[in-house]
């Protein structure tokens, strides 16, 4: 056969004749596929990614239940974690999730108001998940932990849907996707409730590159409307969903793609309309922290630093942890040295890339542009943090997907790699499912652990103690508030807490109270910090003092139930009767849930001749809160005056069975007056 007959059955063949090809042309068989795969990179070079046909169904079915049965068997056992850190503000002492009726305020305030904390970072749609959870699971974390696994997989199965429409290559899109579904790095985005935000934008923002892509071959209405409506769920989920548009302009680089201004326009609308909208309502796009007061010529090698260490990390996830810290870096730091070699390197496989293989390209540029909002080129709360590796990792799991499959071909060695890919997947899962167990599962651990890699966390060291103080170990909790006053003298969370537990009726009283000052003047938002005080002075009859700093408390938080009932409680005793009413029925209002606030409103009532009222509202009391002894007690009180005896007979014992103290002199008129 001449040359050119054989280039010619070479360049025509199918790829499953390769023996006969290997028999007719007495060539071998690796020297075919070789050949081969030379021929399809030419051919990939011609096609247009926006364009590729989608794969058969059944190679799609396959590959998507693979994605979610990998998902629940990697992070199933997260949902026995229990609410840590950040969940305390977004999830459990947040108001705003427990109705819906709050759902004009999710949106108005930022994303800490309905705990009355201030917090520049607005994420409404995470909030508004938040409260879905809450209409079915109430405060059982396994509901929220469940959730967050959902959305995991649905990254995932969008990372599949955009590989597919990209490269149209199966293996390289399942490949892709099961090792971001089974990766142990995106713990902290999954196994931490409050890291919801991170799954949620990475849906809906490769939903929308999808849809902006499909309306390359369908422009219709409704899929501009879709891609409108995701993109601005995607930056009401988290602020790093504003790199959308540099996505787009990477692909339209990466597959020298032309850009249809009006599809673009459309994005970048949207994207310089809610930075305006948020400059004017929230004053800034970025949460202010301590690093603000650096230049970014030394934040640059701390990026350095994180970016050896995210890759380093990727590669084999080993002592992951929650926090990392502010720190700054020399940039004679070996590790600054190696990262800014690292980016070179990086940059030099780019620009080769460019006209050699539009797939690694695409994967870099992705790598690096997603990994710009947690650079500190503005000024953020770390260095560096596993979480933000979220969208950043599909760039290098998607080179690992192509350097294997190129293994496969060049070796001919297919079996061998989908050993080896499902050896790696088994591993990277079982490491995912150690570090749920070890690390996520339960509070004291958790902060123990944070410590023991982060010693200099004012945080963990903060909420350990909260947790020991709980536990009654207060010894131990006052020594962590301390630590974490040593390691950040400004904290005013610590100074709060250290007060409160420093404190006893009678002793240490004006200590105490330096402490409050001193949390509310670090933090004069400091809501809690100001009900603290206002309780300390009630307690020393400083009833004056007391309602000022309870005031001051409810304006900083409007929705501050504990603050509306100690107010109210102030002002019964001050005799302002009907003022204290309307504050107990507003904090009521706020928590139809709350006990206290019943029996405060119930002791109210009695003290104002209100018996039936007064009967009511300790009723509704002992309702939720079986255990309230107090209630117990002025519900006997208040039976007994209205002539029920059975009834004030048997909650003045149920209140003695529960430690209470029932007037002796009414507990024996009672006896003596049982049938």
């Amino acid at each position: 056969m001449e040359p050119e007959q054989k280039k010619y059955v070479l360049e025509n063949a199918d790829k499953k004749s390769v023996k006969e090809m290997a028999e007719v042309l007495h060539l071998k068989e690796k020297n075919i596929r070789k050949f081969l795969s030379k021929q399809e990179h030419k051919e990939a070079g011609k096609k247009r990614p926006f364009d590729n046909p989608p794969l058969d169904r059944r190679s799609i079915y396959l590959s998507v239940i693979l994605i979610i049965v990998l998902g629940f068997c990697a992070y199933g056992n997260s949902v026995k974690g229990q609410f840590l850190f950040d969940d305390e503000t977004l999830v459990t002492d947040n108001v705003y999730i427990t109705n819906w009726s709050y759902l004009p305020d999710v949106f108005k305030r930022d994303i800490g108001a309905g705990a009355g904390k201030q917090s520049n970072p607005y994420r409404p749609f995470q909030v508004l998940t938040y409260m879905a959870d809450h209409s079915f699971w109430k405060l059982d974390p396994k509901g929220y932990h469940l959730t967050n696994i959902v959305w995991h997989i649905l990254a995932a199965l969008s990372v599949f849907w955009l590989m597919n429409i990209l490269f149209a290559d199966g293996f390289l899109s399942l490949l892709t996707s099961l090792l971001f579904v089974a990766h142990p790095i995106h713990t902290q985005a999954v196994s931490y409730i409050a890291g919801r935000a991170d799954s949620l934008a990475a849906v809906l923002m490769l939903i929308s590159m999808v849809l902006y892509i499909k309306l390359n071959r369908n422009k219709n209405i409704g899929l501009y409307l879709l891609l409108a409506m995701s993109y601005i769920l995607a930056v009401l989920s988290r602020e790093n969903s504003l790199i959308l548009p540099l996505l787009l302009l990477l692909c339209h680089y990466a597959f020298k793609e032309k850009i249809d201004y009006g599809k673009f326009s459309l994005i970048a609308g949207l994207t310089l309309g809610y930075m305006i909208l948020r400059s004017v309502f929230f004053r800034h796009l970025m949460p202010d922290t301590p690093l603000h007061d650096t230049t970014l010529v030394q934040r640059i090698p701390g990026f350095f630093v994180a970016l050896t260490k995210y890759i380093q990390l990727l590669a084999l996830p080993l002592d992951l942890h929650m926090e990392y810290g502010d720190r700054l870096f020399p940039w004679t730091d070996p590790r600054a040295i190696a990262g800014g070699i690292l980016f070179l390197s990086l940059l030099a496989v780019m620009i080769r890339a460019r006209h050699r293989s539009r797939l690694v390209l695409f994967a870099l540029l992705w790598f690096l542009v997603t990994l710009i909002p947690s650079s500190n080129i503005y000024p953020i709360n770390a260095y560096m943090a596993e979480h933000w590796l979220y969208l950043p990792s599909i760039g290098l799991f998607l080179m690992a997907s192509k350097g294997l499959r190129e293994l496969s071909r060049t070796f001919n060695a297919r079996i061998g790699i989908i050993v080896f890919c499902a050896g790696l997947l088994g591993f990277y899962a079982f490491l995912t499912i150690r570090q749920n167990k070890v690390y996520w599962r339960e509070p004291i651990s958790f902060y123990q652990r944070t410590l023991e890699f982060a010693p200099e966390s004012f945080n963990a060291s903060n909420n350990l103690g909260k947790l020991y103080y709980a536990l009654g170990k207060k010894e131990e909790a006052v020594a962590l508030f301390k630590k974490a006053i040593e390691i950040n003298p400004r904290y005013a969370d610590a100074y709060n807490n250290l007060a409160a537990a420093f404190y006893e009726p009678g002793k240490n009283e004006e200590e105490t109270i330096r402490l409050f000052q001193e949390a509310v003047k670090y933090n004069p938002t400091h809501a809690k910090a100001y009900y603290n005080l206002g309780k300390l002075y009630g307690d020393t009859g400083e009833h004056e003092k007391a309602a000022l700093a309870l005031e001051k408390a409810i304006w900083l938080n409007p929705n501050y139930v504990e603050a509306y009932n100690k107010l109210g409680l102030i002002y019964r005793i001050t005799g302002r009767q009907e003022e204290a009413a309307t504050l107990l029925n507003k904090a009521l209002a706020i928590n139809p849930s709350y006990a206290e606030g019943y029996r405060s409103l119930g002791t109210l009532y009695n003290d104002m001749g209100m018996k039936e009222e007064s009967i009511a509202s300790l009723k509704k009391a002992v309702a939720i809160d079986p255990d309230d002894v107090i209630a117990h007690t002025n519900l006997a009180i208040a039976y007994f005056y209205h002539g029920d005896t059975e009834l004030a007979l048997w909650h003045s014992q149920k209140a003695k069975e529960l430690g209470g103290q029932v007037p002796p002199a009414l507990l024996e008129q009672l006896q003596s007056m049982k049938p």
